[in-house]
């Protein structure tokens, strides 16, 4: 047979409170409330609603200043603790989540994750799927923001390490969007490649009317003076035009677009 025996235990029925504490001291840690549990699988505080909109655990923090005010401060001291656990059990094919968290203001995070180690993540995501996803629903909003401002930081860093898989991968879904888009300020670039690119379709830049759009020469080749092609893309071939006496170049297979 078991039994639930309780230090303590309180019960209303209206909207007064079951239990209430106040600390008023200004100096030193003081708590309004104060509990633990020393068991393997004990809770200090354990919290459950059974209602619609009810919340197990609520906390406010009221102070409107130029404070930093806390609704809940939670820490964690073990080697693999972790200072908020959310679980959304349901298995179903609804949208749950382990944890939800809202801000208000113009410029406010509805998480901030921080932390000062070396290799510390501020924010860490991890899914046999997607890690971290970020939505934006604005115009010109971003659905991940990374910002560096460290002397060689990255505001997006990506690192793959299976096999064919992509440090960063986009994706544009309409022929009007781009997939990844990069902006270089004053002096600044845009994108920089250490290393090989592949490109399979074509590579082009803006250039003024009347002139190719084309970046990338369509064809090139290194002839020797006896007509011999020492190097170049496979396109280009040299033949001896005995009618003419001089050597031919010619490029097979390419369209020239000008804007």
């Amino acid at each position: 047979e078991s039994i639930s025996s309780y230090g303590g235990y309180f019960k209303v029925t209206g909207t007064s409170r079951a239990v209430y504490g106040q600390a008023t001291a200004v100096d030193g840690s003081n708590y309004g409330g104060y509990f633990t549990a020393a068991g393997s699988l004990g809770r200090g505080a354990y919290g459950s609603a059974s209602g619609t909109s009810g919340r197990g655990v609520y906390g406010a923090a009221t102070n409107n200043g130029d404070v930093y005010n806390y609704g809940g401060y939670f820490t964690a001291a073990g080697m693999h603790g972790k200072g908020v656990y959310g679980a959304a059990t349901d298995n179903g094919d609804g949208l749950n989540v382990g944890g939800y968290f809202t801000a208000n203001g113009r410029v406010a995070y509805g998480v901030e994750g921080y932390t000062p180690g070396q290799l510390g993540m501020g924010v860490y995501g991890h899914s046999p799927y997607n890690g971290v996803y970020g939505l934006s629903t604005g115009d010109n909003g971003h659905g991940v923001q990374g910002n560096a401002i460290g002397s060689g930081g990255h505001g997006i860093y990506g690192r793959a390490s299976g096999t064919d898989g992509a440090a960063i991968y986009g994706r544009a879904e309409s022929n009007s969007v781009t997939a990844i888009y990069g902006h270089g300020g004053t002096g600044g670039k845009a994108g920089y490649f250490e290393g090989n690119v592949h490109v399979t379709g074509e590579l082009t830049k803006a250039y003024t009317a009347g002139t190719s759009n084309l970046a990338t020469p369509i064809a090139y080749a290194f002839i020797m003076s006896n007509g011999t092609k020492a190097s170049g893309t496979p396109n280009v071939s040299c033949t001896w035009n005995s009618g003419s006496q001089r050597y031919e170049i010619t490029i097979s297979g390419e369209n020239y677009y000008y804007n």
